[in-house]
């Protein structure tokens, strides 16, 4: 049932929390005046925060977090903690009183990320406990603290980036495809005078190297990214990444009057390594 489930998540430190609920009432009930500024604080703060004591009666409240909740301070005085985290659940966080147990038995904080379309509001909790230091090298629990933040317009903002990186690579490439052919083809026309070539293999240089410009940016781009491609470490033999980076370099090179050259080695044991990352970083280095 609802009530054995919360009994088992707050046994592991039912006595402890018994003995030291006078003690952590000075902690969590903030009575000195360091501590009731510091409670004055959370209520200004825009992270919704909670704390409750280890049986899981809750000792404060911020606006913030009843905003979250969608609840009133009448309401709330009336919950617990678990009353509370319900108010949360989602495909991710259905079981609060799961993921309080796991706190309370390892001290390990839970963290995740909870999304209500419905609202279109993205939020992040955290769960984690709560402890006083006895000397340097003690502590023992006192109660649980939850944290609640907005990411939504976080997240709103990673999806225009992402939007804004998706148009470059298509629209500005498009442009200097363009560009880069019609210049070449320019180039080897011999009935231009040649001052005029000149200047064709300029705007055809130049277009190519806006073009791993963009391509440059992309990459690092994409590594910055938090849902960056997945890497995918095989092991790979680096000399035959510098040879198939050089043979597909070489045309480009000739047209430079540059000549790439492989300086062969020997026993080079293999290294576990994307084999396209590790191609594009070698190829930015040639090109360079």
């Amino acid at each position: 049932s609802k009530s054995a489930a919360r009994t088992q998540s707050l046994s592991y430190f039912s006595q402890t929390g018994s003995r030291r609920k006078l003690d952590a009432l000075n902690v969590l009930k903030a009575v000195t005046v360091e501590q009731r500024c510091e409670a004055s604080t959370l209520t200004h703060i825009e992270d919704g925060v909670a704390i409750a004591y280890l049986d899981g009666t809750l000792a404060l409240v911020n606006p913030a977090l009843l905003s979250f909740a969608g609840l009133t301070s009448e309401q709330v005085a009336k919950m617990d903690l678990f009353d509370l985290l319900h108010k949360f659940r989602t495909d991710i966080f259905d079981e609060p009183e799961i993921a309080v147990r796991r706190v309370l038995q390892t001290g390990v904080e839970y963290e995740g990320e909870l999304n209500f379309e419905p609202k279109n509001q993205i939020l992040n909790l955290r769960i984690s406990l709560l402890r006083e230091r006895l000397n340097h090298k003690d502590e023992t629990p006192i109660g649980i603290a939850i944290h609640v933040k907005d990411l939504t317009s976080t997240k709103e903002y990673e999806k225009l980036k992402s939007d804004m990186i998706s148009l470059m690579s298509h629209e500005l490439r498009t442009p200097l495809t363009s560009i880069n052919g019609f210049a070449e083809l320019l180039t080897a026309d011999q009935t231009i005078p040649a001052p005029a070539r000149e200047f064709v293999s300029i705007i055809a240089n130049e277009s190519q190297r806006m073009s791993r410009m963009i391509n440059t940016f992309l990459s690092v781009t994409q590594l910055q990214r938090k849902d960056k491609q997945e890497v995918l470490k095989i092991p790979l033999r680096l000399d035959e990444v510098v040879r198939e980076t050089i043979a597909s370099l070489q045309p480009v090179a000739k047209k430079k009057r540059i000549r790439l050259l492989e300086q062969p080695a020997h026993r080079i044991p293999p290294v576990a390594a994307d084999k396209s990352l590790i191609t594009q970083a070698v190829k930015n280095l040639v090109n360079n």
